[in-house]
């Protein structure tokens, strides 16, 4: 269940664990008061930070994201790039990683995007974006769009904002994926629609759940009606 599957990317299982996200999100507004929803948060957010997939060109996984970037940045080429298989499905795995734990994050957990624990999974999650390539043989179906419109969608810090950018402006250069144009403008679009709209509150987190701004849902009711079902696999 944790081994990469070559039509999504990922593992099967991770795939389960966004829609167990998205589960748990809908009973905490229907059931405010439970006690043991958070607890199953806390569950899922645990498993996600100790997630490791395999595939068959690296049956051993990583022991974290940082060692992941580290052999990665063994093989670079002068632009930064990886140049390997192995390399891409392992960056591109652990791009879904990250992007379900920042999903957790914000609509299960409700934490603002400013939030210190959304940022540095941010972080990792531009660094393994940074070096994938865009184009070329190593560019394929697999590339993670959902993960890279999930760094421009949260992005507060502009480092990261770039990298979302430039993935997609490279993207739409090549002219391979007919997708990611028309994805790319609804992203501009809701950004500035959560410029103004999701205020990233500086004040003290309510340590209930329940308390916090649901602003995920807000923003997925905004985008629903303005913008429909973008599809991002």
């Amino acid at each position: 269940s944790r081994k990469i599957h070559g039509a999504c990317g990922c593992a099967p299982r991770l795939l389960h664990r966004f829609a167990l996200i998205t589960h748990l999100a809908a009973l905490i507004e229907e059931e405010p008061e439970s006690i043991v929803l958070p607890v199953g948060a806390d569950a899922v957010a645990e498993e996600l930070n100790e997630f490791r997939q395999w595939s068959e060109l690296n049956r051993e996984s990583h022991s974290s994201v940082e060692a992941l970037l580290r052999n990665c940045d063994l093989q670079l080429n002068p632009q930064g790039i990886v140049t390997n298989k192995a390399s891409m499905t392992d960056l591109t795995a652990e791009a879904w990683r990250l992007a379900a734990m920042i999903y957790l994050h914000c609509r299960l957990s409700r934490l603002p995007r400013s939030h210190p624990d959304v940022v540095k999974q941010m972080t990792y999650l531009a660094a393994c974006i940074r070096r994938m390539p865009t184009s070329g043989p190593l560019f394929t179906a697999q590339a993670p769009f959902f993960p890279v419109f999930l760094l421009g969608l949260l992005a507060v810090h502009p480092d990261h904002k770039l990298c979302a950018e430039g993935w997609f402006q490279s993207v739409i250069r090549t002219s391979c994926r007919s997708s990611v144009p028309p994805a790319y403008e609804a992203l501009q679009r809701i950004r500035d629609w959560m410029k103004d709209e999701i205020v990233d509150d500086d004040v003290e987190i309510p340590e209930s759940i329940a308390l916090r701004s649901p602003w995920w849902e807000t923003m997925v009711a905004r985008v629903t009606e303005e913008e429909g079902i973008l599809c991002l696999i």
